[in-house]
């Protein structure tokens, strides 16, 4: 896949301009072909476009001057990119220029662009365009092989594509999708150039606007674009309603809980302070993007008793994992490496409550045996302090840590959204 996706904020600065014109030459005469706003066809909906475009690269090129910083849709641009180079890796280079530095990725909400190499050119030397893009373009020599892998798998691609295939697909609900996509909008600007974005040519194109705009929206603009579609939506309205019901999760937060892109889990335990059941499913879910490739087992409120309780409740979990979740046999003994190359195991241990000694104890074993293992343990609503991560030798903790009010409201507002099938159904039975 040779696409390269550019981000930038450069109408008006000459220097970004010309850095942005030259980068995209520079990767045309090396093969690439550069997906840039302003080649956006008359009449395509840009939101829809540039959506499929950052879900599908192969590679990302940020150009970030002081007007990229401060631009709302360049820091989407930034969280849907991080979240797919989070999940499964793939190149981001962010390119530095003016007056911005390192410091402002922090400042400007973009702190996951922190943990890249970044380019630029030092302060003390006179910038030229000509030179920053040539620095820009020859860093795909060394990673055009991986631009060429196809990965057809990407997780990001993936939800993106399942919400887009729960909206309404007989061209007379043409309309409903707009308007659903409107109730959307109030969230985002009405167009790179400000003015009023042209209608969608295809139905395929308002799905994926409407599917990349609810990552992002606020939970009343949900549920309202949601009412627009739902009488039409039939048996996926409750598919699509369970799909958004995680997008109240911080997802920056709960990416930070996964290992480092291109690291394998090394006796990882994430530590997350809910006091609500279906909370950690939600965050996991947010996390690896709904990953197939991610398989995880669930236990609620299960803790033996007795001198052997750990070792027991660890031949269970082991057992409960590979019967389950993969329909295998349990190995006789350890293993070091995962059972499917590139797939990712959770065991959520659900007890909402801070870990005692068998559940310590437990953690230790399994990873003694399975150390590709990642133990998600529910800790309950109180937060955490460092004497509970030092019980386990690597342990992630939410940042920051949730609130009850924040598991309420979103409580309160999956509900709402789960129960729209029932209000039509009661509608329809009235009328």
């Amino acid at each position: 896949m040779r696409e390269v996706f550019i981000s930038h904020s450069a109408r008006g600065d000459t220097f970004a301009e010309d850095v942005l014109e030259a980068v995209r030459t520079g990767l045309k005469a090396k093969g690439y072909v550069p997906l840039v706003d302003s080649d956006i066809e008359a009449g395509h909906k840009w939101y829809g476009t540039l959506t499929e475009w950052m879900s599908k690269c192969g590679a990302a090129v940020m150009l970030l001057n002081e007007s990229a910083f401060k631009s709302n849709w360049v820091q989407r641009e930034v969280h849907i990119l991080m979240a797919r180079h989070q999940v499964r890796p793939f190149p981001v280079l962010p390119v530095l220029m003016g007056d911005a530095c390192s410091d402002d990725f922090k400042k400007y909400n973009m702190g996951e662009l922190s943990t890249l190499q970044c380019l630029g050119i030092p302060s003390d030397t006179k910038p030229h365009a000509g030179d920053l893009a040539r620095q820009v373009v020859d860093q795909f020599a060394d990673i055009s092989a991986v631009v060429e892998a196809e990965d057809s798998g990407d997780p990001m691609k993936r939800l993106l594509d399942r919400i887009a295939s729960y909206m309404p697909t007989d061209p007379r609900h043409a309309e409903l999708v707009e308007r659903a996509e409107r109730e959307l909008s109030r969230e985002v600007p009405q167009s790179l150039s400000g003015e009023t974005s042209p209608p969608f040519t295809t139905l395929h194109g308002a799905h994926l606007s409407l599917a990349g705009k609810f990552l992002g929206a606020d939970p009343e603009r949900v549920y309202k674009a949601v009412c627009e579609i739902a009488p039409v939506l039939e048996g996926n309205l409750r598919d699509l309603c369970l799909e958004l019901s995680v997008l109240w999760v911080d997802d920056n937060a709960a990416r930070g809980l996964l290992p480092e892109p291109g690291t394998a889990p090394r006796e990882l335990t994430i530590l997350l302070n809910a006091g609500r059941k279906d909370t950690v499913r939600q965050y996991m879910h947010r996390a690896i993007c709904g990953d197939l490739n991610a398989y995880s087992l669930v236990r609620d409120g299960y803790m033996p008793t007795g001198e052997e309780a750990a070792a027991e409740m660890k031949v269970d979990l082991v057992a409960s994992m590979w019967r389950d979740c993969l329909n295998l046999e349990p190995p006789s003994g350890p293993s070091d490496r995962p059972v499917y190359e590139e797939s990712t195991f959770y065991v959520v241990i659900n007890e909402l409550c801070p870990p005692g000694r068998v559940l310590t104890d437990t953690v230790r074993l399994l990873h003694s045996d399975h150390p590709w293992l990642i133990l998600v343990l529910t800790t309950g609503s109180a937060l955490l302090e460092g004497e509970a991560m030092r019980k386990f030798n690597n342990a992630a903790v939410l940042t920051p840590q949730l609130t009850s009010d924040q598991e309420d409201r979103a409580h309160t507002q999956n509900a709402r959204l789960q129960t729209i099938h029932q209000r039509i159904k009661a509608a329809v039975l009235s009328s």
